[in-house]
């Protein structure tokens, strides 16, 4: 069953908006049930509301806003919504999750909240990358073993930091679930890209046999990236790692990744032997 559609005055309070909302819901056989106390006790509370509701047999979750969408709207919002979506109550089916809204609904809203398996990669990522605002390169791994446990339960796709095909592997997500997912343009799943360009770094440590570390993205590259160190006479092996990712995702390039790997392997030998 479709959701109805509800038009939003700009003259609307939160109440209003919400009444519109019910009565439609009503009008099609079902209720429209708030979700207290978010309602009332959340800063967010003067302008969206969260309800509840079940339509064709599924259980979903509608967002009323009549505020604009910045980031400090959009924030609390999400992490209100990264909860319901991650339930375990909803483990056998995530929640549709509706809006209904003044504004045009930001494109991060529908890459979270879409009912793909990369939409879920995405939610389940959400919490640890955190849109990359909050790296610590000390948490890389972490970082690293989230991108690599979500490929097997999300896409399905096994492999590990030892994997001798894992850029092909990595390289099929990108032709696969991760080219075809119905985002909007502007909708990147950065989420799941950063994992997994943590993920495809640390794949690398792994395997190459140099001394080597994260370091904090700068002005000119905002991602973190790798520094191999291969002797003390040359500087260290930059490999960008989460960058490489993104442009492989962007440019719908995925045979970047393998010849990344084969040029930094040839870039490192070239300063030094491997221990």
């Amino acid at each position: 069953m479709e959701f109805p559609e509800v038009h939003i005055d700009s003259d609307d309070s939160v109440a209003s908006a919400a009444d519109k909302v019910a009565r439609a819901c009503r009008a099609l056989g079902e209720d429209l049930y708030g979700l207290e106390p978010l309602n009332s006790l959340l800063p967010t509370a003067d302008y969206c509301h969260f309800f509840q509701t079940r339509l064709g047999g599924e259980i979903s979750f509608v967002v009323v806003m009549i505020e604009e969408w910045t980031d400090a709207t959009l924030v609390p919002i999400i992490d209100v919504l990264l909860e319901i979506r991650l339930d375990s109550a909803f483990a056998q089916g995530r929640p549709l999750i509706r809006f209904c809204s003044l504004h045009p609904v930001p494109a991060v809203l529908h890459t979270l909240f879409d009912r793909s398996p990369l939409s879920d990669f995405e939610c389940r990522a959400a919490p640890v990358v955190r849109f990359g605002s909050e790296l610590d390169m000390e948490s890389s791994l972490h970082i690293a073993a989230v991108g690599m446990f979500l490929l097997r339960e999300t896409l399905n796709l096994s492999t590990d930091f030892w994997d001798p095909n894992g850029e092909d592997r990595l390289s099929a997500a990108l032709k696969g679930e991760l080219d075809a997912a119905n985002f909007p343009d502007d909708g990147v799943p950065v989420n799941t890209l950063v994992s997994l360009g943590f993920f495809f770094g640390e794949r690398q440590r792994a395997q190459l046999d140099y001394p080597s570390r994260w370091e904090h993205g700068t002005t000119r590259d905002p991602w973190p990236c790798i520094l191999f160190d291969t002797s003390p006479e040359f500087e260290p092996v930059r490999f960008r790692a989460i960058s490489l990712f993104l442009a492989a995702y962007e440019r719908r390039a995925p045979e970047t990744l393998p010849e990344a790997v084969k040029d930094l392997a040839g870039r490192c030998a070239a300063r030094a032997k491997p221990r």
